[in-house]
């Protein structure tokens, strides 16, 4: 076992889990907090960073460019909780997230398109 979670209430069985490129690291979708989000961990287990938060939900994760250093999700928010907005962060999270959608709005959905 990498890496396991238990809540006392209701979480996801099967989360969200990506490799990147070196086959070492990983991007594991959370419910520790309440909300879903998503971190960046090592085979070994060790958490890198954690790359979204707040009280509200981090959606999917919609593009990770590793050329650019950047992870492209969706995410609800407090001020527009039903709208997702698409949200970059750096794959390190050293940088704070910027919205690249905003307003109440709801991201297209690429796989759709």
């Amino acid at each position: 076992i990498v890496v396991a979670e238990t809540q006392e209430t209701w979480q996801e069985n099967s989360p969200y889990m990506r490799f990147l490129s070196d086959g070492k690291r990983f991007l594991w979708a959370t419910e520790k907090t309440g909300w879903n989000h998503f971190e960046l961990r090592h085979l070994d287990g060790t958490l890198i960073a954690t790359l979204t938060k707040g009280e509200y939900p981090a959606t999917r994760i919609y593009k990770v460019d590793e050329k650019s250093g950047y992870l492209y999700y969706g995410s609800n928010s407090d001020k527009h909780p039903l709208c997702e907005q698409l949200v970059k962060t750096r794959n390190d999270a050293r940088e704070r997230a910027e919205k690249v959608t905003h307003g109440p709005t709801t991201i297209a959905d690429p796989e759709k398109e």
